[in-house]
């Protein structure tokens, strides 16, 4: 009886083990968190073209409170960065690359590298500028490998104008 009990009980802890607590994005949940931001973070008045044709090619120009608070919610809604535990999740980039490996054309060894970048960013405070700041080289160097893992450029997004 006692064998039963811990049998079952190891069973328990692997399936637990063997069931990610994470899903990747797929293409629509991204395109809502990119529109979600651009909705919330896109000025109004003459520099909002300016702003949303940087941000629509993945440039995080210019270096200022809006674009700073534009990619920390943009980070959020891919999930890329958790604000509640004020960490980057580098942990989810290899189950984004898998899930979609077949169509996003990265290659894996720059979905480790981009991984391990994001492991070592530290987003101080956690406030826009903290992590724009802590994000951005990572982003400079791989944003072509984060873009095709978060389905980035595959149709223009369509925001109010």
């Amino acid at each position: 009886m006692i064998t039963v009990a811990v049998l079952l009980s190891f069973l328990a802890h692997l399936m637990v083990e063997a069931s990610p607590s994470w899903k990747a994005l797929d293409p629509e949940q991204t395109l809502n968190a990119f529109k979600h931001c651009l909705d919330h973070h896109l000025p109004s008045g003459s520099d909002r073209e300016t702003y949303k044709s940087l941000w629509l090619a993945w440039k995080m120009e210019p270096n200022d409170s809006i674009t700073h608070c534009y990619l920390r919610c943009a980070l959020t809604g891919l999930q890329i960065y958790d604000p509640q535990e004020n960490a980057f999740k580098s942990e989810r980039i290899p189950v984004q690359y898998h899930a979609y490996k077949n169509v996003s054309r990265a290659q894996q060894n720059e979905v480790t590298e981009y991984q391990q970048a994001l492991a070592a960013a530290n987003p101080k405070t956690g406030s826009c500028v903290d992590v724009y700041n802590a994000y951005l080289p990572v982003h400079n160097r791989f944003f072509k490998v984060c873009s095709q893992l978060y389905h980035g450029i595959i149709r223009p997004l369509k925001v109010p104008q």
